[in-house]
């Protein structure tokens, strides 16, 4: 008796392995699918205005869209210091937080300057969209109106 994996040894060790093979691409191959549908499945997340702005503009009209620019470039300063805000706050909680010791009084009050920042933020971001579409084209509005309907009517 030979330790070679030789005729049937040889052969049945070949179709395990086909077998494993198989198996285990199948798996891959529903695991993927699994990740590709449950990916398109998933709710569109803006984290920024920018990100909002951005989709707005690829989804407007081209005047609309220039219109938005306009009114983007004319708040500019004010999205910065809403965001210079923010990152400050940031900065105080993390100041906060590695200081020996913790003070919560002080790191309440360090949380509440990100709410208001990001509300500040928040704030110039309706002003801009506000205004984009206090100016858009009637059209354009309407679009958008359908738009929100058909969403709300979705189960």
């Amino acid at each position: 008796m030979s330790n070679d994996l030789t005729g049937r040894g040889r052969r049945t060790w070949l179709v395990g392995a086909i077998l494993v093979s198989a198996c285990l691409n199948v798996a891959l191959v529903s695991f993927i699918t699994a990740r590709l549908f449950a990916a398109s499945e998933q709710p569109l997340v803006l984290r920024t205005p920018q990100q909002l702005f951005g989709l707005l503009e690829e989804r407007l009209p081209p005047s609309d869209a220039a219109l938005l620019k306009d009114i983007r470039a004319a708040k500019a300063k004010d999205v910065a210091a809403a965001r210079d805000d923010l990152r400050r706050a940031r900065l105080q909680v993390l100041a906060v937080l590695v200081r020996k010791d913790f003070d919560p009084a002080a790191f309440r009050t360090a949380m509440q300057s990100i709410r208001d920042g990001r509300g500040r933020l928040t704030n110039v971001t309706i002003d801009i969209i506000a205004e984009t579409v206090e100016k858009m084209s009637p059209q354009t509005r309407q679009g958008l109106v359908e738009r929100f309907r058909l969403r709300d009517q979705e189960p």
